[in-house]
């Protein structure tokens, strides 16, 4: 059967192998709703870990949330967002070294 278990923000479905569910960590008014997973963990054999796609950081609160300054330009968003997925991954027990494009 499926056995849940639920804290530190994850879902752990024991079946026959162990399924982990991320929620949102982004701190934002969304995350904790959110109808997305940040990443799911998938072993068979290796772990297989799908993280969800990542925004770029708001820099600026004074700016309008489609401004450009509210992000930055395309060099400081990129550096935000992979960050983010650096902080992400570590979280889930991975790290960019074992990043496959």
């Amino acid at each position: 059967g499926i056995n849940a278990e639920y804290g530190g923000g994850q879902q752990r479905f024991s079946m026959a192998s162990e399924i982990v569910r991320r929620r949102d960590s982004t701190p934002t008014e969304h995350a904790e709703a959110a109808p997305w997973l940040e990443s799911v963990t998938v072993p068979s054999g290796g772990e297989l870990l799908f993280l969800s796609g990542q925004v770029p950081p708001i820099l600026s609160t004074e700016t309008e949330l489609e401004a450009r300054e509210t992000y930055g330009d395309m060099e400081t968003q990129t550096r935000g967002v992979l960050l983010r997925v650096q902080e992400k991954l570590a979280r889930a027990g991975f790290d960019l070294s074992l990043i496959h494009i």
